[in-house]
């Protein structure tokens, strides 16, 4: 359980991330722009993938190098 993050990825004006913030400390949250762009070209089928889909993906950040 250390080793896991939750990351909510999110396009567009979807969220308010000041109140994901309070509600969720712990949370990272990843916009669908071009500051997030290389952690999302790491996602099966890339950020075109993460976007408007609700999909569940489990990383071992262990295997990332």
């Amino acid at each position: 359980m250390k080793r896991v993050q939750r990351v909510f990825i999110a396009g567009g004006d979807c969220c308010d991330e000041r109140f994901l913030h309070e509600q969720h400390p712990d949370l990272t949250t990843i916009r669908l722009d071009s500051a997030g762009a290389p952690l999302l070209a790491l996602l099966p089928g890339g950020a075109a993938a993460a976007l408007g889909a609700q999909r569940v993906y489990v990383i071992d950040p262990w295997a990332i190098s």
